[in-house]
């Protein structure tokens, strides 16, 4: 828990850190107090009545989830605590590889495409094709896992799910993300869920380099068929910096 250590030097003392991973088939979350010691943690399983079919998923299941989690967890800490309990941080981690659309209002306009849904065969041959084959595109970007990744998604939402992609305004790329922009506003990228992609350039995946994702018309997609697969701010954030500040989402649906 180093970088928890180096987190806590920067506050009062007292208060928990809240760690959630937002998995394939529940949430899990769990309080550390500023020593790094675990005080409670909870598996929030997903409504299966609210769950899409394999390889999709409403992303307010999530954030449901989430904060059904966040209700027991404080509970639990509070009932073992003489003290209000102050949360001075919220860190999340997650799946990843997803396209998740979303609106102006940051409002899904489809559900979450996931990382393990692969119906974009034809179009990852093509992405393929167009720069010399698959091993020219791995070279490119990385990390590149055919119908898996994002591009062959993207152009596979464009040709079946027209109305969705024409409402969309942002795209987020991890379940992780879709928590942080609901509790902050803040649309973000990590780097490790951004190598995941098959969008990040190789070449740009330092630290010291472009710190944008890359978007398809700089990139892989020299097709032309999609315009951007990654809004511009859309930022790839460094390991352990702050994303945002938490806003009334969870005081209004708590």
């Amino acid at each position: 828990f180093n970088r928890l250590e180096l987190l806590t030097r920067k506050m009062d003392r007292g208060g928990v850190i809240l760690a959630v991973d937002v998995g394939t088939t529940a949430l899990k979350m769990v309080a550390y107090d500023l020593k790094s010691t675990p005080r409670t943690q909870i598996i929030q399983d997903y409504e299966e009545s609210k769950c899409s079919s394999k390889g999709m998923i409403d992303p307010e299941i999530w954030w449901s989830a989430f904060v059904k989690a966040f209700v027991k967890v404080l509970s639990e800490v509070e009932n073992t605590s003489s003290k209000k309990v102050h949360i001075r941080a919220i860190t999340a981690t997650g799946q990843m590889q997803n396209l998740i659309l979303l609106d102006s209002n940051l409002t899904p306009v489809a559900p979450a495409i996931l990382y393990n849904d692969s119906r974009a065969k034809k179009e990852a041959e093509e992405v393929e094709r167009s720069v010399g084959g698959a091993e020219a595109m791995r070279a490119m970007v990385g990390n590149w896992k055919g119908a898996f990744s994002i591009l062959p998604k993207a152009m596979w939402v464009q040709r079946n799910m027209g109305r969705a992609w024409e409402k969309t305004k942002h795209i987020l790329l991890g379940a992780h993300s879709y928590i942080a922009a609901k509790l902050s506003g803040v649309l973000s990228c990590d780097w490790t869920t951004a190598g995941t992609t098959g969008l990040l350039k190789a070449q740009s995946a330092s630290k010291q380099g472009n710190s944008r994702v890359c978007d398809a018309r700089e990139g892989v997609a020299k097709s032309g068929r999609i315009e951007a697969v990654v809004e511009e701010d859309t930022k790839a954030a460094a390991e352990g910096a702050v994303e945002g500040v938490v806003g009334g989402a969870v005081g209004r649906d708590v």
